[in-house]
């Protein structure tokens, strides 16, 4: 699979909240890494950026993203993959089932490492635009 059939890949599944799949397309050790443009806005290690993964598709109802200015950059066995995505939703509150429309546009930054014939997510950067 492309460096950039991974993060259309991701991005389905968390929409799908399959999350089975999600996870199957990240580095599973201390190593992964992500900084979110969500809350909250320190650096996740782990497991907890995966929970973190989970908890954000779970939340977000009528998710639908759009990327443009896809830039991917090979290294043998790491790429680097960068990207304006513009996505959108509603977050429900858990305590009163309230949503609140959700509408970002955010420069993203991933970096990928070969594993055997797979390209594994091992960090993400998103950052909001203005």
């Amino acid at each position: 699979m492309k460096v950039e059939e991974v993060i259309f890949k991701k991005l389905e599944a968390g929409k799908a909240k399959d999350f089975s799949t999600l996870f199957s397309l990240y580095l599973t050790d201390s190593r992964l890494t992500k900084f979110n443009d969500l809350p909250p806005y320190r650096r996740l290690e782990g497991q907890e950026v995966l929970v973190n993964e989970e908890l954000t598709f779970s939340s977000i109802s009528d998710f639908n993203y759009k990327i443009s200015d896809l830039k991917v950059s090979l290294f043998e066995a790491f790429a680097i993959a960068t990207f304006i995505i513009e996505y959108e939703g509603v977050i429900i509150d858990d305590y009163t089932f309230e949503g609140k429309k959700l509408s970002v546009k955010a420069r993203a930054t991933y970096v990928l490492k070969k594993e055997k014939d797979n390209w594994l997510i091992v960090h993400e950067h998103l950052s909001r635009l203005s």
